[in-house]
């Protein structure tokens, strides 16, 4: 047995009477519209020049066959001996030994076509993957042939599975190329941004890589931890290669394109139930604006996310939608905790269209929807609150009310109604935009519940916007990679004399990061707030609880998200 694309020697039995040949090739035979009117693979076996096999392709030689070899595989064979065993009513054989023994040959042969088929296809891995955005051990079992053979489809004109790869006229023409120079058909799989709306994957023949949509919902929920990048990649490599072993398996590129769209939307879907990162939390929040179910849920993730204790309630029966509690425990003569209930109103419009100020003509602006005060009902919020502790046996009564919504009529107006209300009732009113930013800042800053209780002091929509600006201002302050800060720590762990916060400025000093004690202490209680199992801060004395293999550990199940200078 030869080479793919090759005749197979057949040796003629000597029980039976004429010969046959076998042929392995490189692509399906069933496919296009020949196979309409009758099929090309298989076994073809005939009795004196009659075909006793017309629509049974495997001949029921026993076991199930491989479809992705029988697709590639024709063997004919004449057996005018068996004659005798042709049953007259019908174009069929009757069981017999000869018959049997037939079958045994055909099955045997079969196997030797797989055989091949395997080798090839195991000789064909993917072996270029290492460092510098490839992956670091590709595994043996990733072999290109599937691939190969999906490209070549692409190529000849199957619109639908050159859709699937993400290949236009140019991505075919260099297809085309790399089958034609031979190689690796995958050398790296690689992270970049395409529109979150793409598929999850795709592949890049010019740089001959799968490319992971590092925008698509799924992978941003997931890409910040240290070790999931390879994973991802992995899943990446997996989608475009489980859709070549589908088509070795003779699905319908249609029927594969419509699986693998509904298993895109599972996990967008899947992602949106369960955010952990900020950046998706952010874009949930500014995509619900319209749907107040979907708002409701992404406010409390966002709390959640910015470290309270959250209590989903639903607005409908118990007069709002949630509870959010921040244990802070006594700093003082009093408690520091306080807990605060919160509303979300979306409104029926996501945006409504204005006349730009800028421009003369009839340029038009998109902006989100308003909601009035009336429809905010500060009184009622005020009064639900007021009732919240007894009603639900809280142990710390809420001191404030947060009033979420896309944006309010009048919030541009000093005196202007929606103002003048939540000053009355006490209210925090926050557009959409600005808890979002908010949650996108937690990231970059550290920010504790502590650190946002300030926020609850604000009561207009433009005041709070004005109190998320600053801390958008405070992000951009240059504070020292966390390994820095921690490897800090460590060296002076055994010092007779207990670190504070202005002996770790000093220390800090030393190694080109001059910080004040008020931003020490601020970025410690960021580091104390994301791993409070793994960092010890009692307002004084600084310490670590664990290795700093476990600080970043608990770092990451947190947050995945980071400011690359802050994860050092």
């Amino acid at each position: 047995m030869s080479l793919l694309g090759s005749r197979l020697s057949v040796c003629q039995k000597p029980e039976l009477s004429g010969g046959g040949n076998a042929t392995l090739y490189k692509q399906p035979l069933e496919r296009g519209r020949s196979e309409d009117l009758a099929r090309s693979h298989g076994f073809f076996v005939r009795v004196r020049g009659r075909l006793i096999n017309l629509y049974e392709a495997d001949f029921a030689v026993g076991p199930e066959l491989r479809h992705g070899t029988l697709t590639r595989f024709r063997m004919e064979v004449n057996a005018d001996n068996l004659d005798e065993q042709v049953a007259s009513a019908r174009e069929n054989l009757k069981e017999s030994e000869q018959l049997q023994e037939l079958k045994n040959y055909l099955l045997a042969v079969f196997n030797k076509a797989r055989a091949v088929s395997t080798e090839q296809d195991d000789g064909d891995v993917i072996s270029n993957i290492a460092k510098n955005g490839r992956l670091a051990k590709p595994s043996t079992a990733l072999s290109q042939g599937p691939l190969r053979r999906m490209l070549q489809r692409a190529i000849s004109g199957e619109q639908s599975v050159a859709h699937s790869l993400g290949l236009n006229d140019a991505g075919i023409e260099n297809a085309e190329r790399v089958l034609a120079d031979g190689g690796d058909v995958v050398e790296s799989v690689l992270l970049e941004d395409y529109d979150s709306s793409e598929p999850m994957a795709v592949y890049d023949p010019a740089r001959r890589a799968v490319v992971l949509n590092q925008t698509h919902p799924f992978v941003t929920n997931y890409i910040g931890g240290k070790t999931v990048a390879e994973p991802l990649k992995l899943l990446g490599l997996s989608e475009i290669l489980t859709q070549a072993y589908l088509l070795d398996e003779n699905i319908s590129p249609d029927v594969i394109e419509r699986v693998m769209s509904r298993r895109d939307a599972f996990l967008r879907e899947l992602t949106m139930r369960f955010p952990r990162s900020a950046p998706i939390i952010a874009q949930r929040l500014r995509d619900a604006t319209n749907d107040e179910n979907a708002l409701e849920d992404a406010v409390g993730d966002a709390l959640e996310l910015l470290g309270f204790s959250v209590t989903r309630l639903g607005g409908s029966t118990h007069g709002t939608d949630g509870i959010a509690t921040a244990r802070l425990g006594k700093r003082s003569a009093t408690s520091a905790s306080y807990a605060f209930t919160y509303d979300a109103k979306s409104t029926k419009d996501s945006v409504r269209v204005v006349l730009s100020e800028e421009s003369t003509g009839s340029e038009e602006s998109r902006l989100p929807g308003r909601i009035r005060a009336d429809t905010a009902r500060t009184s009622i919020l005020r009064v639900h609150r007021e009732k919240a502790a007894a009603k639900h046996g809280l142990e710390i009564a809420p001191s404030f009310t947060l009033l979420v919504a896309p944006d309010f009529q009048g919030a541009l107006d000093e005196e202007g109604l929606i103002n003048e209300v939540c000053a009355n009732d006490e209210i925090t009113a926050i557009r959409v935009d600005d808890l979002a930013r908010l949650v996108e800042l937690f990231a970059l800053q550290g920010l504790n519940p502590a650190d946002l209780r300030p926020l609850f002091d604000t009561r207009k929509p433009e005041e709070t916007r004005a109190w998320v600006d600053r801390q958008s201002t405070q992000a951009r302050i240059p504070r020292p990679p966390v390994s820095i800060l921690v490897e800090t720590l460590v060296e002076n762990s055994e010092k007779k004399v207990p670190i504070v916060f202005e002996s770790l400025a000093a220390f800090l000093a030393t190694k080109d990061h001059d910080l004040d004690v008020a931003e020490i202490e601020s970025l410690v209680r960021g580091l104390a707030a994301l791993a409070p199992k793994s960092v010890y801060a009692d307002g004084r004395y600084v310490a670590l609880n664990a290795t700093p293999a476990a600080l970043y550990g608990e770092i990451r199940e947190s947050l995945d998200v980071f400011d690359p200078e802050l994860e050092g």
